[in-house]
């Protein structure tokens, strides 16, 4: 079976795509791998002002695939990652990185809560560090 992930000149590849079909049980798209990898250059700098938006259809593997991935190239203990997603997938996208997260591959995911009203004290800013150093994930809602 040919691999999204693995160059046809060569067989050098980032193993934790494989984990990643491993663990979830599926086969990474050649669509999936490549947007992954272009938020991955984006991120470290490969474009100027290192921001990217995408667009997927429905079922494209946003929430269970490509933020999973992201996710796990990116926690690395030096950037914070941050996932914002509509409130009515906050339930939702939090289960699937725990579960992710949970057993193969162990990262902490956090959920942020914060109004306008609230106070930012300093233990927040404390979380937020300790959640990075951890290669943690934040999860949020805008």
């Amino acid at each position: 079976v040919r691999r999204a992930y693995v160059g046809p000149a060569s067989l050098e590849f980032d193993p934790r795509f494989l984990v990643c079909e491993f663990t979830w049980n599926v086969l990474l798209r050649d669509a999936q791998v490549g947007m992954v990898r272009q938020f991955v250059h984006a991120v470290r700098g490969g474009t100027p002002n290192r921001s990217l938006v995408k667009q997927l259809i429905m079922g494209a593997g946003k929430t269970t695939v490509i933020g999973p991935m992201l996710c796990l190239l990116l926690a690395d203990g030096q950037q914070l990652v941050t996932q914002i997603v509509p409130a009515a997938l906050l339930e939702f996208s939090r289960s699937v990185l725990r579960s992710t997260f949970s057993s193969v591959m162990n990262k902490r995911v956090f959920t942020f809560s914060f109004e306008r009203s609230d106070r930012a004290e300093p233990s927040l800013r404390a979380k937020l560090v300790k959640a990075r150093a951890l290669g943690g994930i934040i999860v949020t809602t805008p």
